[in-house]
């Protein structure tokens, strides 16, 4: 089987690509992972990402009310935080993990392997390790949160139809509505003025920089062919 061709792209290139996509590119990107996205109507992907961008800001109020810091809220939500070197498993790489009912753990290879790359390639001066371990913090947060209120929270909750035969309807669970809500949380309450999904590209270019071209690569293919249909 012949591979197919990566194109060259620097880690310079990269970052402002990556930094150049809007928010809505990354939310369909995060869409299209569905393994029933292809019957989702444009009515129902657009209710889809509005539905995720609320329910991220709805927690990420209730967290920023606290007036706390990253680790602050940590112990106010008493949760088992932890870090570990290692974030290989498997045949993917994993920057942090959350564990029900309150773990929470970030992979610092990751951050360290992020600061080498930036030291030597002389990218994303702006965006620091501690900026990187916040928002992987934030991301798994909000699973935690997500976990506390899965009795009403849409995102553990919310059934689109995909299947209709007769009388008969067929809903099934839509997983990107959770990732979109987490990634606007992290977003709202770190006030950042970019999406952190930049990561899914950002830190895997340090180990795999094809794979981290690829992805970028894939996003953008993502966000425009739902702009040709639009």
């Amino acid at each position: 089987m012949t591979k197919t061709k990566v194109r060259a792209c620097s880690a310079q290139e990269l970052l402002d690509e990556t930094l150049a996509l809007p928010q809505e590119a990354f939310q369909w990107h995060m869409l299209s992972n569905d393994p029933l996205f292809e019957r989702y109507s444009r009515a129902q992907c657009t209710a889809i990402i509005s539905q995720g961008e609320q329910i991220g800001r709805q927690y990420a109020s209730e967290v920023l009310s606290l007036g706390m810091g990253v680790d602050e809220v940590l112990k106010h939500y008493a949760i088992d935080y932890d870090e570990q070197t290692k974030p290989i498993a498997a045949d993917r790489v994993i920057f942090a993990q959350y564990v029900e009912p309150k773990s929470i753990t970030v992979f610092t290879d990751t951050l360290r392997k992020y600061q080498q790359y930036r030291e030597v390639h002389g990218a994303a001066q702006d965006i620091s390790g501690s900026t990187v371990r916040n928002v992987l913090i934030a991301h798994e947060l909000f699973h935690y949160l997500e976990y506390r209120d899965e009795q009403t929270i849409a995102t553990r909750n919310f059934r689109i139809t995909t299947h209709r035969l007769g009388p008969i309807t067929l809903k099934s669970k839509v997983s990107s509505m959770s990732e979109i809500a987490a990634m606007e949380f992290a977003k709202v309450w770190l006030g950042l003025d970019y999406s952190p999904n930049v990561f899914d590209v950002l830190l895997v270019r340090p180990y795999e920089p094809d794979a981290a071209t690829v992805i970028l690569d894939n996003i953008s293919s993502v966000y425009h062919q739902q702009s040709l249909t639009a």
